[in-house]
């Protein structure tokens, strides 16, 4: 199974319109460090050393799961893309 699909599978738990627990949370954005890494990756070679990147991706990665609302008919990859590349 995918990081996607488990991300999903566990999300699925999560009564609609609710915040994403603690012990979910943390589940949800181990799963997406790769996804983080990916996107902070794209930005490489614009000045920008390469940890800074990274850790603004992890930091926006964090502010997706807290702000992700499960039910609400988006996935958490399509919600998490935009505010880890903002």
């Amino acid at each position: 199974m995918s990081a996607r699909d488990r991300t999903e599978h566990l999300l699925q738990d999560v009564q609609d319109g609710r915040p994403v627990g603690f012990e979910t949370a943390e589940a949800v954005v181990r799963l997406n460090l790769g996804m983080a890494d990916g996107i902070a990756s794209r930005y490489l070679g614009r000045g920008i050393d390469r940890d800074d990147l990274v850790q603004v991706a992890r930091m926006g990665l964090v502010k997706a799961v807290r702000r992700f609302r499960p039910g609400l008919g988006q996935s958490f990859a399509g919600f998490a893309a935009p505010t880890i590349s903002g």
